[in-house]
């Protein structure tokens, strides 16, 4: 009997064990599973945000275009950042305060002339009625603006020829006017006679109310009789027509009998 319950014993002890076995061989593969799924969901991030899924092949027609460089959308043209000009502006600006920019200097068609005769009685000529007048040691000077007529004498002892005035006018002007430039130097027949004219570009005087200059072109007539020389430069910014007023001005230079 004590052999029967033995045996059976066992058999039930081996039953059980088995039992256990196969209970822990089906609650082991959750584990696996699970591993799996977190390893694909880690990974799927990666392809979504790599910056190649928006770079578009060759010769497709649609996606957006890519720069080839990330700088070349956002960099300014160097002409825009540049600080060359913004000094070549203020430069400018600095010099404009001292020169006017072609300033207007027709003579009207309905100014006034009037006489003026010389202190000792040499010789006259007529100038416009309002300009100012301001006396030299050398003569008197008119001014109008940027218009000047200038009356000179002096002692010579014979007329002054092209070669005379280009060695000894010349060099004086370009030391005393500012910016000269030297144009013709020719003979020309005035009601008085022949008179050498020589012509050039320099600075005007300046203006009486504001003090600045501008580019001027000038005529400067000699003329000459009995060991005097008087000299009528007119003058007037670049651009101006004044060829009738210069000529009314000369042609009324007369000497005196």
């Amino acid at each position: 009997m004590k052999s029967s319950l033995r045996s059976e014993l066992a058999v039930f002890t081996v039953i059980a064990g088995l039992v256990g076995v196969t209970a822990c061989s089906n609650s082991s593969p959750a584990a696996p599973t699970s591993t799996v799924i977190a390893s694909t969901a880690t990974s799927l991030p990666k392809s979504a945000t790599s910056p190649t899924s928006m770079s578009v092949p060759a010769g497709s027609s649609s996606g957006p275009v890519v720069p080839s460089s990330p700088h070349s959308a956002i960099s300014p043209p160097e002409s825009a950042t540049s600080s060359g000009s913004g000094t070549a502006a203020t430069g400018s600006v600095t010099s404009s305060a001292q020169r006017e920019v072609n300033p207007a200097g027709d003579i009207p068609d309905n100014q006034a002339f009037v006489p003026y005769v010389s202190g000792k009685g040499k010789f006259s000529v007529t100038v416009p009625e309002g300009w100012a007048r301001t006396d030299t040691t050398t003569g008197v000077l008119f001014t109008d603006k940027y218009n000047s007529i200038r009356v000179e004498t002096r002692p010579a002892t014979s007329a002054p020829t092209v070669a005379s005035v280009r060695s000894s006018e010349v060099p004086t002007l370009s030391r005393s006017a500012a910016n000269f430039r030297l144009g013709d130097l020719t003979t020309v027949s005035r009601k008085a006679g022949a008179a050498l004219l020589l012509t050039y570009r320099a600075d005007t005087p300046a203006n009486e109310v504001t003090g600045k200059v501008a580019s001027g072109a000038f005529e400067r007539y000699v003329f000459f009789k009995a060991g005097t020389e008087v000299i009528i430069t007119v003058g007037a910014p670049v651009g101006g027509d004044n060829v009738d007023p210069w000529r009314k001005v000369t042609d009324s230079f007369s000497w005196s009998a």
